[in-house]
């Protein structure tokens, strides 16, 4: 399982996993713009405290490998990544218009 990858890494309890609810508060979507169709939020998750719109797992202590999710800024500095890119995902592109 992927969570036996992340729990080989002892320097974080905190990954991004690549979601965010940045366009729309609330609707979680994937990078690619899927919605995210599974929730494991950890206990009072997701808060949104403090403009809080990226998606991470994170476990309570290093020891542990009990996992949950939790809304975080996007820009904090002290998570692992699982996804490459941690910049929010962007608006739709509108469709071309046709052709004459």
């Amino acid at each position: 399982a992927w969570t036996d990858s992340l729990s080989a890494a002892p320097t974080t309890h905190r990954f991004w996993i690549g979601a965010s609810d940045s366009l729309e508060e609330g609707a979680w979507v994937w990078r690619d713009g899927t919605p995210v169709a599974y929730f494991a939020w950890g206990t009072g998750q997701p808060q949104d405290s403090g403009n809080e719109d990226c998606l991470a797992a994170y476990r309570d202590s290093l020891a542990s490998n009990s996992w949950r999710w939790q809304d975080a800024g996007c820009y904090a500095s002290n998570a692992g990544y699982v996804c490459s890119d941690l910049s929010p995902p962007r608006p739709p592109s509108l469709p071309a218009p046709p052709a004459p």
